[in-house]
């Protein structure tokens, strides 16, 4: 019984518990971010929109953009001649799905979906993330939206660029949290282990 409740206390202490995505788990901090469109001043044509499911729509401009962290958006490329902000407000005013909906089946939408940047231990140096964006084509039919680079910047003031190499994977940074909570767990599970291992072969 001894042996099963230790070894029930490294699955604990090894896997973390599922918590609610609004719940900050202890010892992590959220750091600041953003995205941008580094090319959207190519489309003079063109106005472009983010909206999602848990928010309405915002217009995406040269700045910075950010969106509830929960929400999985996307980004919409409406003609200029077609855009009509008060029928999308009457639209939305209906409920975001019907906002959605009509997006959908009368414009291009683009073929990925952004999303929040997650957190950071506390003792981690990073402070602000920007992610730039670039598109690649659009027409009547495609939008296509790369991750082309993201910018990290620390604690100290320093910042670097790393290029996506990958769409679904981050770049790996220079800079990070040292590990000694994660080294701590390690030793005391392998220590457990150990300890319950001595007690089965007596």
């Amino acid at each position: 019984m001894k042996g099963r409740l230790a070894i029930l206390l490294i699955f604990i202490l090894l896997v973390p518990s599922a918590v609610s995505a609004d719940v900050m788990m202890p010892g992590q901090k959220s750091v600041s971010w953003c995205y941008e469109i580094s090319n959207i001043g190519d489309y003079p044509d063109y106005v472009f929109i983010i909206t999602g499911h848990v928010i309405g729509y915002e217009i995406v401009k040269e700045d910075c953009f950010t969106f509830y962290k929960n929400a999985q958006p996307y980004i919409y490329a409406i003609a200029k001649n077609e855009f009509n902000e008060t029928e999308l407000s009457g639209l939305l005013s209906e409920g975001v799905e019907n906002l959605n909906n009509y997006l959908e089946q009368n414009f291009p939408k683009s073929d990925i979906t952004l999303e929040a940047f997650g957190t950071v231990p506390e003792d981690d140096p990073l402070k602000d993330v920007v992610i730039t964006l670039q598109i690649r084509s659009l027409d009547e039919n495609t939008f296509d939206v790369d991750k082309s680079m993201i910018t990290y910047t620390y604690a100290d003031g320093t910042s670097e660029e790393k290029v996506f190499q990958r769409q679904d994977v981050l770049p790996d940074r220079s800079k990070k949290a040292f590990p000694f909570l994660y080294i701590v767990i390690s030793v005391i599970a392998i220590a457990a282990i150990a300890l319950i291992s001595r007690k089965f072969r007596k």
